[in-house]
């Protein structure tokens, strides 16, 4: 078995034909190079024609928010890009 304190001195490196090991930081997770990485997505069950009722609506742009971002780090997440942040509140996404 295979524990926190056993990998203490532990180092990544790439093996035969595999890709170039890279760290967990933020910018390795946003461009794909870090392979354990996800997006988290909140799905809401509406009909895509239909705008959202006023509760989802304000749940969203607070999880978009400053504020609602600052949880996802304290939860130790990688907040959203400001891109993304400011596609999604203009309908771009």
């Amino acid at each position: 078995m295979v524990s926190a304190g056993n990998l203490a001195g532990a180092r990544a490196r790439p093996g035969r034909g595999r890709r170039q090991a890279h760290r967990a930081t933020y910018e390795h997770a946003l461009d794909g190079s870090y392979p354990l990485t996800r997006f988290l997505y909140i799905y809401v069950n509406q009909p895509p024609d239909q705008p959202l009722d006023k509760l989802t609506g304000e749940f969203i742009r607070f999880v978009l928010s400053h504020e609602g971002q600052e949880i996802v780090v304290q939860a130790k997440f990688f907040p959203l890009p400001a891109k993304i942040v400011s596609d999604t509140l203009s309908g771009k996404n």
